[in-house]
């Protein structure tokens, strides 16, 4: 047998032991992070809320890699041992339509030792569990600004509550809210754009709203028929595709235009695990477009800006508008529609940051989601944070909600508006990609 023979198989030999076990040469080689930084930019122990900056950069295996630790670490999320048919065809869908997502898992993969695209899901990072909220956003064309920059912002709303109190139960000790423990997260990948976002509920791929080095703005809310003619129908369970959190990163991932956008969503597999959710998303022309979908999937719906500021709340817009001859009057959603709308008319064409915040302040949540679980305080509704995003220059102003207290303005304590903005040099070097 010849030298290179045997070279030969014992190269075949080494490549069969790492597949066999999930590491790849790529993703060993690619594991560690050019950069990372971690800072707690407000809130804290003592607070509702705990809010995060990342700032990660590097290749998308190790992006993944390091937000695993991070939600292992931190939050304790473990790997499931459940495995299913499912897990295998969201693997070949990651694989095929989202390479950077399937990196990122590969990264996951990688940290908890188990094999990548095997048996066991590593493509989330859920943790404080699960996901359904309600909000405001307008997006603002440049036209409609005074500093001529497109711009999206953004009421996230949601209840104080625990996953367990939603379900009626007892929350276990030490349990936090849903969405106490937000990230503002920075990513500079070696594949895909540069973006700045706010996360929740799902570490790896969870984006509630976001910009990328493009200029391209996305935000998405709970999108719920208030009459009830549409009846949700969740798959309760992850599968093959993009969920209703998945689909905003992978937006920001792929594309730089609202043009782009409909192209990629025309065939993109959607699902949702929990509720149906819709999409206002815009760019730095002054493009924008409501994505909307049926609750059985099958119909798609896209309604355009039309160059004109757009409003969505938490009811379908394609569906039930809220002008002309479909002019609808009850509900909280379409109040909180024609508040804006109403808000937006009475401005000035070219509007300040101050009215915009002006603006979203005039539906901000204040109300009482009631008691779900007997002998446990009844939990709140409110708006976790306020966020607005320039699309020009991929920077972020956003004000988080840290607790109650009846001394402070609205009753509230709050973060104070902070700044952060995606590096020019870097995306400037991507934008050559």
């Amino acid at each position: 047998m010849t030298t290179r023979l045997l070279r030969h198989q014992r190269l075949v030999a080494v490549l069969a032991l790492l597949l066999a076990t999930g590491i790849t040469a790529r993703a060993t080689a690619e594991s560690a992070l050019q950069h990372f930084a971690e800072k707690q930019v407000a809130g804290g122990e003592k607070d509702f809320m705990i809010v995060r900056h990342l700032t990660l950069r590097g290749s998308n295996e190790a992006i993944g890699k390091k937000l695993a630790e991070i939600a292992a670490t931190r939050h304790g999320f473990e790997l499931s041992a459940d495995t299913s048919e499912q897990t295998k065809k969201r693997w070949t869908f990651y694989k095929k339509h989202y390479p950077n997502h399937f990196a990122r898992a590969a990264g996951v993969a990688e940290y908890f030792g188990a094999p990548v695209a095997g048996p066991v899901d590593t493509t989330a990072l859920w943790y404080n569990m699960n996901l359904a909220p309600a909000c405001s956003v307008v997006y603002y064309p440049p036209a409609y600004t005074a500093s001529g920059h497109a711009m999206l912002s953004r009421n996230y709303d949601f209840s104080t509550e625990t996953y367990a109190e939603m379900r009626g139960t007892e929350p276990p000790p030490g349990m936090r809210p849903w969405t106490a423990d937000p990230y503002v997260i920075e990513v500079y990948p070696d594949q895909g754009f540069a973006s700045l976002y706010v996360c929740a509920y799902d570490l790896l791929g969870g984006c509630l709203d976001g910009v990328n080095e493009k200029g391209l703005t996305v935000a998405l809310l709970s999108n719920r028929d208030p009459f009830g003619v549409s009846q949700p129908a969740p798959s309760k369970a992850p599968r093959a595709g993009l969920s209703e959190i998945e689909l905003t990163r992978f937006m920001l991932d792929r594309c730089a235009t609202v043009s782009e956008v409909r192209k990629l969503l025309e065939t993109t597999p959607v699902y949702y695990s929990m509720m149906p959710c819709h999409y206002i998303i815009g760019d730095r022309t002054g493009a924008s477009v409501v994505f909307e979908y049926s609750t059985d999937l099958e119909e798609r719906f896209l309604t355009d800006g039309k160059g004109a500021p757009q409003v969505i709340t938490n009811h379908p817009v394609h569906q039930y508008e809220t002008d002309g001859k479909k002019k609808i009057s009850a509900g909280d959603s379409f109040s909180r529609f024609r508040a804006l709308e109403g808000q937006i008319a009475a401005a000035p064409k070219t509007r300040t940051t101050d009215d915009i915040k002006k603006t979203n302040a005039c539906v901000k949540a204040r109300s009482s989601a009631g008691q779900r679980v007997a002998g446990l305080p009844a939990r709140l509704n409110r708006t976790f944070w306020h966020s607005m995003y320039d699309c020009s220059d991929g920077s972020m102003e956003v004000d988080f909600y840290l607790g109650e207290d009846a001394s402070a303005p609205g009753g509230e304590r709050r973060s104070g508006y902070l700044k952060f903005q995606l590096d020019n040099s870097a995306t400037a070097k991507a934008n050559d990609r």
